[in-house]
């Protein structure tokens, strides 16, 4: 076999090995379900069981081009640039399964708060039906339908009130050893799925290294991944780019400070000034109100003191009146 058959062989292979592992990944991963945290972790796993897949099958492509040089250079910069972007993918990997992680653990939570509110409405509503069961027959139906303790026929010999109280406490023993059988992110069956992320992930890590180290340029001899990562000025990092930038960070936080400082006292200026108003407004209430009951006291006084007038000048009138009778007798 000449160089150029065997060269030819080599780039197939490396491009059905591509293909089937795409083939593979789109199996597996669709539909997509990016919100999903079991989607998450069955594409990451996805993609570090086959990792191994698309390397062989770039080295494959550059061994093609190095047997038989010149003649697959296009088809190699193609399968450089793919392991720059499976270079990237595989790092997006890692804050992708801890969102994961965060998620299932979020969701885990609020469903473990659920169930725990639900036996406990349900705990309420079996306790009451108890309580307020009269008879055997009808506690031993509002326990079926409720779906609570079953009891017995051979209950029926314990006294109403024995019974009911043995009720309430298996209802309560039931309330507070529920949460204790819950699942949590850290019980025991969720070893198995950490063990399965950390695998993950650091065959993901592998997995970018190896696919950085197989982006190389062919044609200008350079490392696709590090001229596009110095174009975002990954490695422009410098001491002064990064004093610059503390240096940004920290004017802007105590500009920050001081507005926020300055909004606090116009508030409370505001606050006070709002506080004053209504203090001089409640004051001039008052006032007025102590105003008006002493002149509804003076009114009242003065009223007071014509009715006395009156009565007075009625009396004398009477007795004015009497003495005239005495005189014309």
């Amino acid at each position: 076999m000449n160089p150029n058959s065997l060269s030819r062989v080599l780039a197939r292979s490396g491009l059905v090995l591509l293909l089937f592992f795409v083939a593979l990944v789109l199996f597996d991963i669709l539909p997509p379900k990016l919100l999903q945290p079991d989607w998450i972790l069955n594409f990451a796993v996805t993609l570090s069981n086959t990792v191994s897949i698309p390397i062989v099958g770039i080295i494959l492509i550059n061994l093609a081009n190095y047997v038989a040089p010149k003649e697959h250079v296009k088809l190699q910069l193609r399968a450089a640039r793919l392991a720059a972007l499976l270079a990237l993918l595989f790092v997006l990997l890692q804050p992708m399964l801890a969102f994961a992680v965060w998620k299932n653990a979020r969701d885990l939570t609020s469903y473990n708060k659920e169930q725990i509110n639900s036996i406990q409405v349900k705990g309420a509503q079996l306790t009451q039906a108890i309580r307020n069961s009269a008879t055997f027959e009808e506690l031993r139906d509002r326990m079926a339908r409720l779906q609570g303790p079953q009891i017995p026929e051979q209950a029926r010999a314990i006294a109403l009130p024995a019974l009911k109280k043995q009720l309430l406490e298996s209802v309560r023993a039931a309330q507070s050893s529920f949460p204790s059988r819950l699942n949590t992110p850290t019980s025991e069956g969720y070893r198995e799925v950490y063990k399965r992320i950390a695998r993950t992930s650091v065959l993901s890590l592998l997995g970018s290294i190896g696919f950085g180290l197989l982006a190389w340029n062919p044609i200008t001899d350079k490392n696709i991944l590090l001229i596009y990562l110095q174009s975002i000025g990954l490695f422009g990092i410098t001491p002064a780019s990064l004093y610059k930038s503390c240096s940004t960070i920290l004017v802007n936080y105590q500009m920050k400070r001081k507005q926020d400082t300055k909004i606090k006292d116009n508030r409370k200026s505001a606050l006070h000034h709002q506080r004053q108003v209504r203090k001089a407004e409640s004051q001039q209430m008052r006032e007025q109100r102590r105003r008006q009951i002493v002149d509804q006291k003076q009114a009242e006084k003065m009223r007071r003191e014509r009715e006395r007038l009156q009565e007075l000048e009625r009396k004398m009138e009477r007795k004015q009146e009497l003495e005239r009778e005495r005189d014309s007798q």
